[in-house]
Formats: structure tokens, C-alpha cells, sequence
């Protein structure tokens, strides 16, 4: 009797060390996914509050990733990397990517830190393990921002929705974590947190993420931030020679930003200034010599308000010429 009643409990012992080895597993490998999640996720502060990860790196200039609801008010703002560094960056340095809740931005620092790896959310499927992180604002829980950890489960996927916000979760985000990154269970980017969506008819709440693959889509046909303040100091600088050719070679540049970029706000009047410019260079030669003046006219371009009036003023020369 005591055989018998000993064999269970040993058996019930080496079942208890197998679960909790599986438990310890498990947790290590949370453990390592948190720890790259930190590495690769910045904290920010500024008009508004929110969350970004790091996405590139060119010399000394890092990009990074998050929604454009995070970061739409103008004003200054700081981005907080891991080791505490702050770094601030400027509305005008902000990139939105067309058609979907996504912007980009720059900081420069020379200082090593973590790039994330990008996933493929295309390879998604409902229940697949995945991770939540980022800065949750203040509440009766924590009064300062927090860093928040959460696993769960994709619960849902859709072709297309508003504002690209196609992945669903189970994990439960807090305001203050838009812009934070969707891992995998090796850590990859698999998508930006952005959003809970609650049904009005059953009062479930829905989590939602835009997934990295939308954003590779987009970002291929764009220029970078980066890109985009490199052709625009270009274009400023050739414009300064206050030739005609190089004013239109200046316009041609800074027509290159893209109409998502926040510099197109400084782009499209100097586009204007510059082109009426040309006019203005056109005019003075036409005193003197009106068929050379008749060929800078022609550099004004398209699609500029001065465009027309240097039409009309070649056709003022030509009669002019032709009497």
C-alpha cells in the first residue's frame, strides 16, 4: 500500500519540475524579447506624449518610427533613449507617411544604440504569441510614465481599415504607448501600436497596430527624413548663386520633398519666390536684350503663380519682336 500510494507522488514531483522548467523557459524568453524592446525603444515627450522605435541608422543620425498622431502639434518635443539620454527634435523634422497614422523623425547622437530587426506581418496568423511596449502616461498606479511590458495574441487581421490600423491583439495598452512597437516571439518588428477601438454594441476593446509591412510599402517610394532636409539645404543654397539657372535648379530640388514632409511648408513659398525670381531676372534683361530675356521667361516653371505672368510677358516680347 505504501508502494502504491508512493508512485503517484513521485510521478506528481517530476511533473512539477517539468512544468515549472516550461515556466522558467518561457519567462526567459519574455525576459530576452523585454530587454530588446527596451533597447529599440524610445520615449516621447513634448505637446504630446507617446512612444517610437528606432528604425535606421546613417552615421550619427537615427530614425525613428511612430504614429503621427503622436507627434502632429507643432512644437518641440525629446526623444528618451534607453540609457536616459534625451534628445529634442522639432516638428519641422517630422515626415508623415500619406494614407496612414505613421510619421517619422530624426535624432542625431554618437552614441551606439539598437536598430530594430523588421519581421514580416504578412506572415501573421491569428493566435501567434506577440509583444506590446512603451511609456503609458501617469495614472493612480504609477504617478510618473512607466514603461509597459505586455504579451498576447493577434485576434484579428484585415485587408484594409482606417488609417491602416489592420492588425488586432489581445495585449491591453495604455494611453501613452501609440508609437510603441509589436514584437514577435525573436523580437522582430512586426508592427506599430496605435490604437483601442471599442464596440459600442458590446463594449469589447480592440487593440490595434499598424503592421511594419505597410510602412516598408510606403517608405520605398518616399524620400527619408534625413533625405528629405538634405535636398531641401541643397535647394536653399544653390538658390543663393541668384542666377535664373540656378534658381530653377534649386526649384527642381525642393520640389523632390515630399508633400508629407512638414518642409514642404517652407518649400512651396520659397518654390514661388524663386520662380518669380526668374521673372523678375527675365524682366531686367528684357530692357536690353528681349530674346535672351525671352529664354530666361521660359525657365519659370509649371505650376507656379508666376508661371502665367511670365507667359503673358513672352508674348508681350514676341509681338514686340515681331513688329
Amino acid at each position: 500500500m505504501k508502494f502504491a500510494y508512493g508512485l503517484p507522488t513521485i510521478l506528481l514531483g517530476a511533473a512539477s519540475v517539468i512544468v515549472l522548467h516550461q515556466a522558467t523557459v518561457a519567462q526567459t524568453q519574455a525576459e530576452v524579447i523585454e530587454e530588446i524592446a527596451k533597447q529599440i525603444t524610445v520615449r516621447i515627450d513634448g505637446p504630446k506624449n507617446g512612444t517610437g522605435v528606432i528604425i535606421d541608422k546613417q552615421g550619427n543620425t537615427y530614425t525613428v518610427l511612430t504614429n503621427w498622431h503622436v507627434v502632429q502639434a507643432k512644437g518641440n518635443y525629446t526623444v528618451q533613449t534607453q540609457d536616459g539620454r534625451r534628445y529634442q527634435f522639432s516638428y519641422s523634422q517630422v515626415q508623415r507617411l500619406s494614407e496612414v497614422d505613421l510619421a517619422q523623425l530624426t535624432f542625431t547622437s554618437n552614441q551606439n544604440y539598437r536598430v530594430a530587426d523588421r519581421g514580416n506581418s504578412n506572415q501573421l496568423s491569428i493566435d501567434t504569441k506577440v509583444y506590446v511596449a512603451g511609456w503609458a502616461e501617469p495614472d493612480n498606479r504609477c504617478t510618473q510614465r512607466c514603461w509597459q511590458f505586455r504579451s498576447g495574441n493577434i485576434s484579428g487581421r484585415l485587408n484594409t481599415a482606417k488609417n491602416g490600423y489592420t492588425l488586432s491583439y489581445t495585449n491591453v495598452t495604455k494611453p501613452g504607448m501609440s508609437g510603441g512597437p509589436l514584437l514577435d516571439e525573436e523580437g522582430r518588428l512586426l508592427g506599430i501600436n496605435g490604437q483601442s477601438q471599442s464596440d459600442s454594441r458590446t463594449g469589447a476593446v480592440e487593440y490595434v497596430a499598424i503592421p511594419i509591412n505597410t510602412y516598408v510599402k510606403l517608405a520605398s517610394g518616399t524620400l527619408s527624413p534625413i533625405q528629405a532636409r538634405d535636398n531641401w539645404e541643397q535647394a536653399k543654397a544653390i538658390a543663393q548663386r541668384g542666377t535664373a539657372s540656378s534658381l530653377l535648379q534649386a526649384i527642381r530640388i525642393a520640389r523632390r520633398i515630399p508633400r508629407t514632409s512638414v518642409l514642404r511648408n517652407d518649400a512651396y513659398p520659397a518654390i514661388e519666390q524663386w520662380s518669380r525670381q526668374i521673372l523678375d531676372i527675365a524682366r531686367f534683361q528684357g530692357n536690353s536684350d528681349i530674346v535672351r530675356a525671352i529664354e530666361t521667361a521660359k525657365l519659370v516653371p509649371r505650376g507656379t503663380a508666376a508661371y502665367y505672368s511670365a507667359r503673358a510677358q513672352i508674348r508681350e516680347w514676341q509681338r514686340l519682336l515681331n513688329r
